[in-house]
């Protein structure tokens, strides 16, 4: 519990340092959180960092993460990871377009956010690790671009799992849609001209 408690100082730290670092330029910065019986996490990114792909069903954006801490559960072993950096993959899904699919409870997915933890570029670490959210179309309206709001309700809920790059490796729950509290919201500077640094790679660690 202590070194957890020691992570997140750390983790705050780094945004804080960051925002106050005066030879970098200041992007619009959006916190991440969820908290839950079977998963908590919070991840820290760059609303200003461009897409790299051209694709209007999908947006990269190498380097977009600032920091993160997510803590998944698969049965009762627990799993986090932690530290700075990263990158974002959005892929948009439409009524009509292929990949569009509804549930029986007509709950139907309209994007796969991706959140690599750790690799700001191409190729992600292959030990690695990612956060793999699944958001409803009702509240994806965002397409392609990295969102600045999510609300999920009781009729759109939102999950994620905590995934391991390698395919042979074991994935962790972390977002149970309505059984977790959400959020996203902006991260307001004290200061202007400051912007994100660069990451220093994963922090993993289990629970």
């Amino acid at each position: 519990m202590k070194h957890r408690h020691g992570l997140r100082w750390f983790l705050a730290l780094v945004a804080i340092l960051a925002l106050t670092t005066p030879s970098v330029v200041y992007a619009s910065l959006y916190e991440l959180n969820w908290n839950g019986k079977w998963g908590s996490g919070d991840v820290v990114f760059d609303t200003a960092v461009p897409d790299s792909n051209p694709s209007p069903l999908q947006g990269d954006y190498f380097g977009a993460i600032v920091s993160y801490d997510v803590t998944g559960w698969y049965l009762f072993d627990a799993k986090q990871v932690a530290g700075t950096g990263g990158s974002i993959s959005v892929a948009a899904r439409e009524p009509g377009r292929q990949g569009f699919e509804c549930d029986y409870l007509v709950s139907c997915q309209g994007s796969v956010l991706s959140f690599q933890l750790g690799s700001s570029s191409l190729p992600y670490d292959p030990q690695g690790w990612r956060l793999v959210m699944t958001v409803p179309w009702q509240l994806s309206a965002y397409g392609d671009s990295l969102p600045t709001r999510l609300e999920q309700s009781e009729a759109h809920p939102i999950d994620g799992s905590l995934l391991p790059n390698d395919p042979s490796g074991i994935g962790y729950g972390t977002i149970n849609g309505n059984a977790t509290s959400l959020s996203l919201s902006a991260i307001s500077p004290p200061v202007k001209n400051a912007r994100a640094i660069q990451s220093d790679g994963p922090l993993s660690s289990n629970g």
